[in-house]
């Protein structure tokens, strides 16, 4: 729950600014006295929210990359640690449901919203800690192999499109059996909604046939997610969020 309530800062604190495009015409269409008074304010909501953190006692338990984005003036954030803000909230959605406030996962093609947050009450910190109520383990570790397998297929696209590692597989199987096969076991689990193509569903087509944007997304997603999860299941060192493995 403590790590759930980090992930929300953050998310908001990160991605609370508009768009690049908007704060120019503000920049330009706004005198500098109230262009000066709106940085003021920005670095005012920091410094605010470092201190909240700090007094809620969750400041210790921030990785070096959230507390540097959180000290950072939001306007000097790069565009890459709001892109990598962005991608928490897969993270967040995991835990979300592990702590009974959803019903399920969303599905492995679909991003999680930051709308998904409003279901955390918003209690203090303290209150959400002692109430917590995890769900079961097994559950928590099949959604966890279920993570890893959907990072399995990401990495094995990854492999086919890498020339010559054909080679590397046993006598007489491909990627494309292998992949078959998986997926049909997983479908037999209840894993996966559909096989389409022999292959995993992946925005109403087989997981091969998704282009290069889609494919990036689908990559995000599962890492992010496996990521979660591992750590739920106790896999990161010294139960670090930031050095949690996402080996398949």
């Amino acid at each position: 729950m403590r790590r759930l309530v980090i992930l929300k800062y953050v998310l908001v604190h990160a991605l609370c600014l508009p768009p690049g495009d908007l704060l120019a015409e503000w920049r330009n269409a706004w005198s500098t006295e109230d262009w000066t008074t709106f940085l003021q304010d920005l670095r005012r909501q920091a410094s605010e929210l470092a201190e909240q953190l700090k007094r809620e006692k969750l400041w210790p338990h921030l990785t070096r990359d959230e507390r540097l984005l959180i000290d950072s003036p939001l306007l000097e954030l790069t565009d890459q640690q709001r892109i990598n803000a962005s991608w928490l909230m897969e993270g967040a959605t995991c835990l979300l449901w592990a702590l009974h406030y959803s019903d399920a996962v969303i599905p492995y093609d679909e991003q999680a919203s930051m709308d998904l947050l409003k279901s955390l009450p918003p209690s203090p910190p303290a209150e959400l800690q002692r109430t917590a109520n995890l769900r079961r383990q097994t559950d928590i570790e099949r959604a966890r192999d279920l993570a890893e397998l959907w990072h399995w297929r990401s990495r094995t696209r990854q492999l086919q499109e890498m020339r010559g590692r054909e080679t590397t597989l046993p006598p007489g199987l491909t990627f494309e059996k292998i992949i078959g096969m998986s997926a049909a076991a997983a479908r037999e689990r209840g894993d996966l909604p559909a096989v389409i193509g022999d292959d995993f569903p992946a925005f109403g087509k087989p997981y091969r046939d998704t282009t290069a944007e889609e494919y990036g997304t689908l990559t995000s997603i599962a890492m992010e997610r496996h990521r979660a999860f591992n750590w739920l299941c106790g896999r990161a060192p010294r139960n670090r969020w930031d050095e949690t493995p996402t080996d398949t």
